[in-house]
């Protein structure tokens, strides 16, 4: 983006963040998820006229990044088209898979349509419990040799890790994702709910835990971080607010889900998030869908909460502009001295390998 358009969309208070669940279909068998249990009755795609136009409306209202996502996104027949229209409005493009569709033809596609970064999911730290908890035999094998092909064709590979009990050892985890061949990963939060129409959780003994737990899982993970034997995308700052939410502590950066940050179904449903059940409209009438701050803290979904610790320095300069532009000197400068704006500048920096080799970033 031109620095114009950068200084638009930081008056708006930073970019705008989709995840679009483009079918409920999926091909794998996991305990931890709900999609794995729809038989292909079941299976619902987007109806690719009314995404493309979506995009569109999304472009114009300061969305700049699209997670496509599934279930399992590589199952979608219209993924070229709807990937290369993301392209052509101005949509950064990032894919969550769980590999198995991948091939060298599927990858040069995805590298035509723009997509910067997949996401790849890995649940254990040996092939044959990821491959028997996903059901695909010899996956590994074949990622460890398409992910040479990947970094070369410019698209940045990232391993994705449900935090589960299917590993026990975070250094266990990052030898073997280093042994596969990533440099990257980031670590999902388990859910054993959610409330809107995404199916990526289940109350499964994987991927239960207490809250003490937990915040001991956050606390091991925020540790061994520095470590690692590959770069770990968790903000430090995202895990220890997280610790301190468990430990029943004030929340320093509220989630802006419903704000910058939105899910949308394989029906072009918009909600806020996965999590809450409140639905804000069709994906046409994305424009008029007011913006919501009402402080929410009631999960622990990385993708909303790890991202709202990093966004927070945009929202605060945007707060801060609005308030210089009325005049109003000493309450702007109370916005940009706050001590969570700088706290926020740290995650960014820590959080930049998120930048692709052109500058992009998710």
């Amino acid at each position: 983006m031109r620095v114009r358009e950068w200084l638009r969309l930081l008056a708006r208070g930073g970019p705008g963040f989709v995840q679009i669940a483009l079918t409920n279909a999926c091909n794998a068998r996991c305990r931890f998820c709900n999609f794995s249990r729809l038989a292909p009755k079941d299976w619902i795609m987007a109806d690719p006229a009314r995404l493309r136009r979506g995009l569109g409306i999304m472009a114009a209202e300061g969305v700049r990044y699209c997670v496509f996502t599934g279930g399992e996104p590589l199952l979608y027949p219209h993924l070229a088209e709807i990937l290369g229209e993301a392209q052509g409005v101005g949509l950064q493009s990032l894919l969550c898979t769980n590999g198995r569709l991948l091939n060298r033809p599927k990858i040069d596609m995805l590298q035509r349509a723009g997509v910067s970064h997949l996401i790849i999911s890995i649940d254990a730290a040996t092939a044959e419990e990821h491959e028997g908890h996903r059901g695909f035999p010899g996956l590994c094998r074949e990622l460890q040799e398409l992910l040479p092909y990947i970094k070369d064709s410019g698209i940045t590979p990232v391993a994705s890790v449900t935090i589960s009990r299917l590993f026990a050892d975070f250094q266990a985890m990052g030898d073997f994702l280093a042994y596969l061949g990533f440099n990257l990963a980031t670590f999902s939060y388990p859910l054993t709910e959610l409330h809107s129409t995404y199916l990526s959780y289940a109350d499964h003994e994987t991927v239960t835990f207490t809250a003490g737990e937990m915040s001991a899982i956050f606390r091991s993970l925020r540790r061994w971080k520095g470590r690692a034997p590959i770069t770990v995308l968790n903000p430090r700052l995202g895990l220890r607010e997280l610790e301190r939410q468990l430990a029943g502590r004030r929340v320093r950066f509220p989630c802006l889900a419903g704000y910058k940050f939105f899910y949308i179904d394989w029906q072009l449903k918009v909600y806020r998030c996965h999590y809450l059940p409140q639905v804000l409209g069709a994906l046409e009438d994305f424009a008029a869908i007011p913006p919501l701050r009402d402080d929410c803290h009631v999960c622990l979904i990385d993708c909303y909460r790890d991202a709202s610790v990093q966004q927070f320095l945009a929202v605060s300069l945007a707060e801060a502009w609005s308030e210089l532009c009325l005049g109003k000197v000493g309450p702007a400068l109370g916005r940009l001295l706050r001590p969570g704006t700088f706290l926020s500048l740290g995650a960014i920096l820590e959080t930049r390998h998120w930048i692709n080799r052109h500058g992009r970033c998710n």
